[in-house]
């Protein structure tokens, strides 16, 4: 029986039924508020029997408004679920004291004013009281573990539960221990709360660790908050800075705040980037796009933490890092006029192990810049597994470093990606899922580094196992250090490059297109293709074949320093081009060469200084050409194939010699009129060796030592010519 003492107004409960008892009788208008009544426990309240135990008051004429003394005893197990305003242990108090007493484990679902012990604590006082265990409190506006909503006093309150433990809400306040503190002269003073807190709507205004919200003219002493974390679900992007450890927010003026403590882990986020639910979502703090949904955002502007295409699972990247479910797909496209603001961006699935790309009608992620705008603020965009990325039509990519493991396309006038530090390709280990990048129609991709630190700026494409390439056709790379390595392939057409250093150890190859750099070198080959070209590179430490394995022309101009070798095949032009080899008028050596195997000219104002100029093709040399050279080499000459100078050579030696030939092939060296070819060096060195070969000339050739078993032709009728040999004349055959 229960022992209840209308002589002292007291209530003795001692077990679950006597506890339904007093809840009920509360229910039916008993308040126990003129009678100043106080209801005590006299043993522990366990409610693991009752599915849903309901509420101890209804509303405000169905409340407790006398004293609940749990005298330092556990009320354990609570349930309650209902659609009801004023959900919780005690539903509605006003006037009540609520004190002393333990609650372990409680699961309470409701609408409006929903707590694990008082829901709407419209006054009065909730002192040394403790929840624990695992406790799940959900509700829609003015929602927390202690109490719901009101102008109650709490002090002496610790929420200490399980690590999965949590306060949910939909509407408006959420907090960790109270939702909604009104305003009011009351001190909040001792509370601890480790509970996680979750605002979950695009109606949420405020979540808080201990408070949603904190009214004016109240006075807060002693608070902590140790919550893992407190998050807004799906919420306005203007209300994340209402996101906060204590409370999400309070009034601006007359809060006083003493020995506060926020040691919250982590806030977490997810907001609608416009302004009504229809738009995208940042999901814990980022902008994620998955679940087979295509976005398209235009005329929107925010900023993220991150922005995640697919799932960043294993990374710490935030968003929903589960795995994506098979064939599942994420498409985001930002249009004319978006801007998003992210610290790191990620595209693709969520492969953390073996294996980087795949072929590309396999990917299933894929992020759009159409005429958007771009920022990665601190550190990279990746671009991965079974994700792939567009620039065009004006849009712009801003980032530190970015990473692409499958292909990105940079398309349009207008159309640019900058990467101040570091652009790296690296695919897979097959050339079909090597890792892409195409620049094309005016589109720019920049890598300028950082002035002060030369290391940064660099283009790094594939290396020894994972294949890379880049095609630039109609457009422009630029990038301080362009890193080819073993597995990379840049291929120009129509296209310019910019670099100041270029190393080459796999392949390069560009057709009728600009290439500007400080250096080139490397292990590498280097071709050039058919079409207009135009070199300006200060060091050239690597071969070049210009337009091998093609009957297409070339044409070729501009100003090459090199010690290395260019070799000419096809049908070329090489005008106004210049090229500075290690010339020194003296000895042939390995460097410094340009070796002609296909019919070439050489015109406008083009120079050379070389260690060796080699022909076994047709080549003209028109007037206004300079070639200085070491050694002249003219050798193994097709039937029919002349030599024609009609500028100025100086060699320390000519050698014309052919095997397979005879002076009947119409084959020869041509010095016409006006050409000059001297081989007086700075050392009286010079030797003109014509061996099995023939010399006809019309200009002008000066030599210390002229010998062979060749011919040579010394003018003819309406040419003046002059032959002069400073030393020794010695030809089989001569005329002079």
């Amino acid at each position: 029986m229960a022992a209840k003492d209308t002589a002292s107004k007291t209530w003795l409960i001692e077990s679950a039924e006597e506890f339904k008892a007093f809840r009920d009788e509360v229910n039916s208008g008993t308040t126990f508020e003129e009678e100043g009544w106080t209801v005590s426990l006299g043993a522990d309240i366990d409610l693991a029997g009752e599915e849903n135990f309901g509420t101890i008051g209804i509303d405000e004429d169905l409340s407790f408004r006398g004293t609940f003394d749990g005298n330092g005893k556990t009320i354990s197990n609570l349930k309650i679920t209902s659609t009801e305003n004023n959900v919780g242990l005690f539903g509605y108090i006003a006037g009540a004291t609520i004190r002393n007493f333990t609650l372990e484990n409680a699961d309470v679902t409701g609408e409006k004013c929903t707590a694990a012990v008082v829901g709407n604590a419209n006054s009065g006082t909730i002192e040394n009281v403790t929840v624990q265990g695992v406790v799940n409190v959900s509700g829609t506006d003015s929602v927390g573990a202690v109490a719901g909503q009101g102008y109650v006093i709490l002090t002496h309150i610790t929420v200490d539960v399980s690590n999965d433990s949590f306060v949910k809400g939909t509407e408006r306040y959420v907090g960790g221990v109270m939702g909604n503190c009104f305003p009011g002269e009351k001190t909040m003073s001792d509370i601890t709360s480790d509970i996680n807190v979750i605002g979950e709507s695009f109606d949420i205004v405020a979540v808080g660790g201990i408070f949603g919200h904190v009214g004016e003219n109240n006075t807060l002493e002693n608070i902590t908050c140790n919550a893992a974390y407190i998050e807004g679900k799906e919420i306005k992007i203007q209300d994340i800075a209402n996101l906060n450890g204590l409370w999400g927010d309070k009034a601006d003026s007359n809060v006083s705040e003493s020995n506060c403590t926020d040691n919250l882990g982590e806030i977490r986020y997810s907001y609608y980037a416009g302004n009504d639910p229809e738009t995208p979502l940042i999901y814990h703090g980022a902008y994620q796009v998955r679940n087979n949904r295509d976005v398209t955002l235009g005329n929107t502007v925010f900023s993220a933490s991150n922005v995640i295409v697919g799932t960043a699972r294993g990374m710490e990247y935030g968003g929903d890092s589960s795995a994506a479910a098979e064939g599942e797909t994420g498409k985001l496209t930002l249009g004319a006029g978006s801007e998003i603001t992210a610290e790191n961006v990620w595209v693709g699935g969520d492969q953390t192990g073996e294996g980087k790309a795949s072929a590309g009608a396999d990917r299933n992620f894929h992020l759009i810049v159409d005429g958007g705008k771009l920022t990665s603020t601190d550190e990279i965009i990746n671009v991965r597994f079974d994700g792939d990325m567009e620039v065009k039509n004006g849009g712009t990519v801003d980032t530190n470093c970015l990473k692409v493991n499958t292909s990105l396309d940079v398309t349009g006038e207008g159309t640019e990606v900058t990467v101040e530090n570091t652009l790296t390709l690296e695919g897979g280990e097959t050339e079909e899922t090597a890792a892409v990048l195409n620049i094309a129609d005016g589109a720019v991709v920049n890598v300028p580094g950082w002035a002060q630190e030369a290391w940064h700026g660099n283009l790094d494409i594939g290396n020894d196992t994972e294949y890379a390439a880049v095609n630039v056709s109609g457009a422009v790379l630029q990038a301080k250090n362009v890193n080819i390595e073993a597995k990379g392939k840049v291929t120009l057409n129509n296209g310019t490059l910019e670099a100041t250093a270029a190393v080459n150890n796999g392949e390069f190859y560009a057709a009728g297109s600009k290439i500007e750099a400080d250096s080139i070198s490397g292990s590498g080959t280097f071709t050039i293709g058919s079409g207009n070209s135009e070199l300006q590179i200060g060091n050239l430490q690597q071969d070049i074949r210009v337009n091998e394995n093609t009957d297409k022309a070339v044409a070729l101009t501009g100003n090459v320093g090199t010690g290395s070798t260019i070799r000419v095949y096809g049908e070329a032009v090489l005008n106004d081009f210049s090229v500075n080899g290690d010339y020194e008028g003296q000895t042939v050596s390995a460097t410094g060469q340009v070796l002609v195997y296909g019919d070439t000219v050489i015109s406008g104002d083009s120079k050379m200084a070389l260690n060796y100029f080699q022909s076994t093709a047709s080549v003209t040399i028109e007037s206004g050409v300079s070639i200085r050279t070491a050694n002249i080499n003219i050798y193994d000459m097709e039937a029919d194939s002349d030599f024609v100078l009609a500028g100025s050579m100086e060699a320390a030696t000519l050698i014309i010699y052919n095997n397979y030939y005879n002076v009947a092939s119409g084959s020869e060296m041509i010095v016409a009129e006006g050409g000059m070819l001297n081989g007086t060096t700075q050392n009286g060195n010079g030797r003109f060796d014509i061996q099995t070969g023939c010399m006809t000339v019309y200009g002008y050739v000066n030599s210390t030592w002229c010998s062979g078993g060749g011919t040579a032709y010394i003018g003819n009728s309406g040419y003046d010519a002059i032959l002069t040999v400073d030393g020794t004349y010695a030809s089989d055959d001569s005329n002079n």
